[in-house]
């Protein structure tokens, strides 16, 4: 049986909870499909380029955390009043009634 990615059942706009408390910490504003693990990635100027229109330019990860979100994907969350926070594919326990619940505080999350 064919394994589909978790992110062919997220859209835009769904609820994003917690699973260990079930408390809502935002809604899907993004969905970035990743490159592959097997995938060589280009060198991480491209990378950059490639992220550009999704993360503020004042933000400074490490070159590995780049590499990471290019490889694996995310989901940027809007949280209102709060910054922006990116949920890696690993961090997803289910997606079920329209919500992607994680398996991570949103304060383990990285934010702009």
């Amino acid at each position: 049986m064919e394994q589909t990615h978790i992110f062919n059942r997220i859209e835009e706009g769904m609820d994003v909870v917690q699973e260990s408390d079930k408390e809502k910490i935002g809604t899907v504003e993004f969905v970035k499909y990743g490159e592959g693990e097997g995938v060589e990635a280009p060198e991480i100027d491209t990378i950059m380029e490639v992220l550009a229109d999704i993360f503020d330019p004042k933000t400074d990860y490490p070159d590995e955390v780049y590499q990471r979100l290019y490889a694996n994907g995310f989901l940027v969350v809007d949280r209102g009043l709060k910054s922006d926070v990116y949920v890696m594919p690993n961090q997803i326990v289910h997606v079920v009634d329209g919500e992607v619940h994680i398996n991570v505080s949103e304060d383990d999350l990285l934010s702009e």
